[in-house]
């Protein structure tokens, strides 16, 4: 009984200290100030300091930690609006303005605004 309990404590702590570190940068192998698709979204973000925008609506510039970030352009041929931003490892794309985060999404609502295109 003894063994059981000691093993459940265990497990209970482990999983503790498991979850807390879910939550912190500091479970990832990446520098805790440097952005990658997963700590994007538990990182705060910087501040934009400075920034142009092309003729062409895309974008680029600087945090104010001096962090370069771009957000372009993508060609396709349904002549819907997509955009890349790129910053360090961390990008995601923009669809008819609607922030995607995953190729699976990416394909769906491509797939919905060029379906919407024809109508």
């Amino acid at each position: 009984m003894k063994i059981i309990l000691s093993a459940l404590l265990i497990s209970v702590v482990s999983l503790c200290i498991y979850a807390s570190l879910g939550n912190s940068a500091w479970a990832y192998t990446t520098e805790p100030d440097r952005f990658d698709n997963i700590n994007w979204y538990i990182l705060p973000h910087p501040k934009v300091a400075s920034f142009s925008v092309s003729i062409d609506g895309s974008t680029t510039g600087f945090t104010e930690n001096g962090i370069s970030f771009v957000q372009y352009n993508v060609p396709n041929t349904y002549g819907i609006r997509v955009q890349r931003f790129e910053i360090q490892e961390h990008y995601h794309y923009i669809v008819e303005g609607k922030i995607v985060d995953s190729i699976t999404e990416f394909s769906i609502l491509l797939a919905q605004a060029h379906a919407a295109s024809i109508v």
